[in-house]
Formats: structure tokens, sequence, C-alpha cells
């Protein structure tokens, strides 16, 4: 049977130096990167076979067993210091795994908030997309308002320029117009004021005279005229207090209806 690769130096016996051996060696095995496991029992039986083999004395056999034995203390501590090594970074390791969890957690809250605030950005995105498209709609309403009010400004300011020549060619007829009502209505104030009726007859027959187109409904002078029945009535009374005589030319007193009806023309 072959033994086990040794992983230290062969030892003293045990004295006083045994633990700083064991320190140097477990000091000797954390420099190193790697030491191949140490398989007890079958190094124990290799030994023993050599002894047998060999017909060692008795001080070379306790020296090999104390050697086997001193390896077999230095593989121990050797492993005890990598379970420590490995226990502490096993340590650090869950350490670190807490702290990221614990670190995570205000990560994971804040990273739900930015989804929640996306997903509300995605909305309010949406309703400005649908504002923009109401605006657009409203815009191309107003732009067509807009032909069409430009379209009647134009008809109106035609319309405004035909009224302004019709006026400015109505103006200087309704002048004349006006003077001719003013001088109408004088002479027929004139003529009517002391015959009433029968003077109002002569009246336009003189003013007809002048101007053959002239009508009293034209010039807003039918208020002075009266009936016809009136005008027979007025003239028989006045021929039965005057014996009948034609009086065009003298100065009579007028009536009362004659004077109000000149008061109402000079106002």
């Amino acid at each position: 049977m072959t033994s086990a690769p040794s992983t230290s130096t062969r030892s003293a016996p045990l004295d006083s130096k045994s633990s700083s051996s064991v320190l140097r060696s477990s000091q000797a095995a954390e420099e190193q990167p790697y030491c191949s496991s140490v398989d007890l029992l079958h190094s124990t039986i290799g030994m023993w076979e050599r002894v047998v083999a060999d017909k060692k004395t008795d001080q070379e056999v306790t020296e090999e067993g104390l050697r086997h034995f001193y390896e077999g203390m230095n593989y121990f501590c050797l492993q005890f210091e990598r379970l420590q090594v490995a226990t502490a970074k096993y340590n650090e390791a869950a350490k670190a795994s807490d702290d990221l969890e614990n670190a995570m957690d205000p990560l994971k809250d804040k990273l739900a908030e930015a989804y929640r605030k996306f997903k509300d950005s995605e909305k309010e995105k949406q309703r400005l997309e649908n504002e923009l498209s109401g605006a657009a709609n409203t815009i191309t309403a107003l732009t067509g308002e807009k032909e069409s009010l430009l379209h009647v400004q134009t008809i109106l300011h035609q319309k405004i320029l035909e009224l302004t020549r019709e006026l400015e060619e109505a103006y200087p007829a309704a002048i004349r117009k006006y003077k001719a009502s003013s001088l109408y209505r004088q002479e027929l104030m004139e003529y009517a004021a002391p015959y009433m009726g029968k003077g109002v007859k002569l009246a336009i027959e003189k003013i007809k005279a002048k101007d053959p187109t002239f009508d009293p409904k034209t010039y807003g002078l039918e208020i002075y005229m009266l009936p016809p029945e009136a005008d027979v009535d007025e003239l028989s009374s006045e021929e039965e207090g005057d014996g009948g005589a034609e009086q065009e030319h003298n100065e009579v007193k007028p009536s009362a209806r004659a004077r109000d009806l000149a008061e109402g023309a000079s106002l």
C-alpha cells in the first residue's frame, strides 16, 4: 500500500517547541494556495508496513509515530484555519448579501415609484396628445370661420361702398327735396292760412302751376289737406257770411285752426 502525500515537513519530537512548529506549519499552509488532503488511515497503515518491513527499533518507531502525529495535528490545524477563513468569508458574504438586500429595499421602492410616475407620464402624454388633436381641430374650424368672416367682410365692404355711392348720389336730391319741402310748406301756409280748405286748394294749384310734379304727400304736407267734404262745408259757410263775394286778394283774419296750423308749420 502506498501512503498519501505528506502536507508538512518532518517534525521534531514533542517538546516545548511543538506549538511553535505547529504555528509555523499553519502559517506556511496559509501561504500555500492549495494543500492536498491527508488520508490518516492509509498513512498510518503505510507507516506500520514500513516499520515491519524495515524492522525499525522502538526509537525509530516512536519518532515515526510522532511524525505522523504532528502531521495529523498540522493537518487538523490547517483545516481548522481554513474553516475559520471560510466561515469568515461566508459571514462577510452573508453580511454583504444582507446589506445588499437592505440597500435594495429603498431602491425597490424608488423603482416602484419611478414605474408609477412613468405610467402617470404615459397617461399625461396621452391626455396632451388628445388635447393637441382637439386644438388642431379647433384651429381648423377657426380657420374656416376666419375665411367665412373674411368673405363676409369683403361682401360688407362692397355693400358699404355701394351704399356710400348711393348716399353720395342721393344726398343732393335729398337736400333739394328738403329745401323744396320747406319752400312748399311756407307757400302752402301763406296761401292756405287765410282761407283754410279753399286756400289749400288754391295754394296747391298755384304750386302745381310752377311745379307740375308737385304732390303734397311726397313732401309730407298731407297733414295740411282737409277732406273734400270739409272744404265744401267751409266754402259754403264763407259764402253765406260774405254774401258770396270773392275776396282772394283781400286780407281776412284767419281762423283758430289756421293759426294752429301756421304755428305747427313754423315749428
